[in-house]
């Protein structure tokens, strides 16, 4: 964001992350994924493997709509492409912009969508679910319900596994939005356990919950991914709200 790139002028990235923590500290609040680092975690040599199984997530809302994209690699790193935030916008036209970047972005891409399970409600704003928009238009995400805490106990634990010199949780630099959320974005309130997502948007304005949207949606896909414990389970959820949940070759057009 410029106003970030302004602000940071004579800051190193390291000065510039522990100022923030230190503001954390005064404050008494604390790092959800404390134990994210960019030297660990930002990876620019990640690449999209069109072998590969393409997770796609979503996080609802028409005033911070989300989408974000990983992989899981043959050594079982998570490693986070790409993420989108919007802004004021309906999720029918959202989608279709998704849809469109999906393509371009990620050609031939083989997909399953995951998404918040509040998306089954219906909202002010249209007579549709989120969920039934998107199945409107060839998506078919799998949602469950999940312990907020729980998701983020899986986080931490892929973001502190090695996996040779790599971590098993790796971001792209694009996706810097999700890295200042995990830096200083996403705390624990002074009760030690509310989770808030208050910060500076990309226009500089001080936003409620702006980090939260990104890492919930991240979230919904590693709890389904993962069972609590971390193991691996590669099974589609299926739910009466699903036509097709299984994976599936994105389609240009669509």
């Amino acid at each position: 964001a410029a106003w970030k790139t302004k602000a940071k002028i004579g800051w190193s990235d390291d000065d510039w992350n522990r100022e923030n923590e230190l503001q954390m500290v005064q404050t008494g609040v604390t790092r959800v994924i404390s134990d994210f680092n960019e030297t660990l975690h930002v990876n620019p040599s990640l690449i999209y493997n069109r072998e590969s199984l393409l997770y796609r997530v979503w996080d609802f809302g028409y005033h911070r709509p989300f989408c974000g994209w990983f992989q899981i690699d043959d050594n079982d790193r998570v490693n986070v492409l790409d993420c989108l935030l919007g802004r004021d916008i309906l999720i029918d036209k959202f989608a279709d912009q998704m849809i469109q970047y999906t393509n371009t972005r990620f050609p031939s891409a083989i997909l399953q969508d995951y998404c918040d399970i509040a998306g089954t409600q219906v909202s002010d704003k249209s007579e549709k679910t989120s969920v039934q928009i998107l199945q409107s238009k060839g998506i078919h995400p799998a949602y469950r319900k999940f312990n907020e805490e729980d998701g983020y106990n899986l986080i931490r634990r892929k973001i502190s596994t090695l996996i040779g010199i790599r971590s098993s949780f790796q971001i792209h630099p694009k996706c810097q939005y999700l890295i200042d959320g995990a830096i200083f974005g996403v705390v624990y309130g002074r009760d030690g356990k509310t989770i808030r997502g208050d910060g500076v948007n990309e226009f500089g304005e001080e936003e409620k919950d702006y980090f939260l949207h990104g890492w919930d949606a991240i979230r919904y896909g590693i709890q389904n991914i993962y069972t609590i414990q971390g193991q691996r389970q590669d099974r589609n959820i299926k739910t009466s709200a699903l036509v097709s949940s299984g994976p599936r070759r994105m389609k240009v057009g669509r």
